[in-house]
């Protein structure tokens, strides 16, 4: 889990040298969610990531190798989730993948953080709910 986590890190940070942007996983940048309702973000990332997780298992301990179905299961896997999840949430179904994006995203700039601050929402940076509802969900659907 500590490689994966320092892979989703640097990869971040090399996004965010190429694009010179960043982004963070936050429950309110859904735009058909309500505001600070983050109970489907939960949802969704656990199912998928659970889904994600048994087409990764299956793949990964079949007795049929070498099979290059495994990559597309997986690939498909993924499209769905992201497809099914639309503007739900986000679609990180990855704690390590959160971990990263959003360390990366406190480095940056205020004018480089892609979200919105409206009222007393602010999607530029994660709050304490994002972190556990991104962190959290991962973790229990695997």
């Amino acid at each position: 889990m500590g490689v994966q986590t320092l892979g989703g890190l640097v990869g971040a940070l090399i996004a965010f040298g190429v694009t010179e942007k960043t982004f963070c996983f936050h429950y309110d940048s859904n735009p058909l969610t309500p505001n600070n309702y983050w109970g489907s973000c939960f949802i969704l990332e656990m199912f998928f990531t659970m889904a994600l997780c048994g087409t990764v298992l299956t793949a990964g301990t079949s007795f049929d190798a070498p099979n290059h179905y495994f990559g597309f299961a997986i690939g498909g896997t993924v499209l769905a989730g992201a497809t099914a999840c639309g503007g739900f949430d986000q679609g990180s179904f990855n704690p390590a993948v959160t971990l990263g994006i959003n360390i990366a995203n406190y480095f940056s700039a205020a004018n480089a953080k892609l979200g919105v601050t409206d009222g007393s929402i602010d999607t530029r940076t994660p709050d304490a709910g994002s972190w556990v509802t991104f962190l959290v969900a991962p973790m229990i659907g695997a």
